[in-house]
């Protein structure tokens, strides 16, 4: 006959294994995380290319919306470009008036906080016509 401090153990080895297995604290962390979404001022193009974020960093996610106008109720004159450092009048991906491009959020693994899912704000340029405008939000 089993000890009764025997089966006292037991129990408390089974609610240990299952209280790591189901709130292990990457996994509690991971889902309690905030995203801030950052909005800064429209860029006014000036018919030359520039970096998108020239302070750097890194997204999440990555919005960008070529809109004519502040509230974006006319269109550009003409597309605007997106890509790397060679982004030119006719070269990146062009973003057409009153159009939008997302680079969206890469998924992860929950347990690590790896750079490398991350968009590099400061690789991102654009090229806009003379006054034509961009709208940009991302998230930290």
């Amino acid at each position: 006959m089993k000890q009764p401090y025997q089966y006292l153990l037991m129990a408390i080895a089974l609610i240990v294994l299952v209280w790591a297995i189901g709130f292990h604290p990457s996994t509690v962390s991971a889902q309690g995380g905030t995203v801030l979404i950052v909005t800064p001022a429209d860029l006014i193009g000036d018919a030359a290319a520039h970096q998108l974020f020239p302070l750097g960093g890194t997204a999440r996610w990555v919005s960008v919306i070529a809109c004519g106008s502040t509230n974006c109720t006319a269109t550009n004159a003409a597309p605007i470009r997106l890509g790397d450092s060679s982004t030119s009048a006719t070269r990146g991906q062009p973003i057409a008036p009153g159009g939008s491009f997302f680079l969206p959020s890469m998924a992860a693994d929950p347990r690590e906080g790896v750079p490398e899912q991350l968009w590099n704000l400061s690789s991102l340029y654009y090229y806009a016509a003379s006054g034509d405008k961009i709208s940009v939000a991302w998230s930290k």
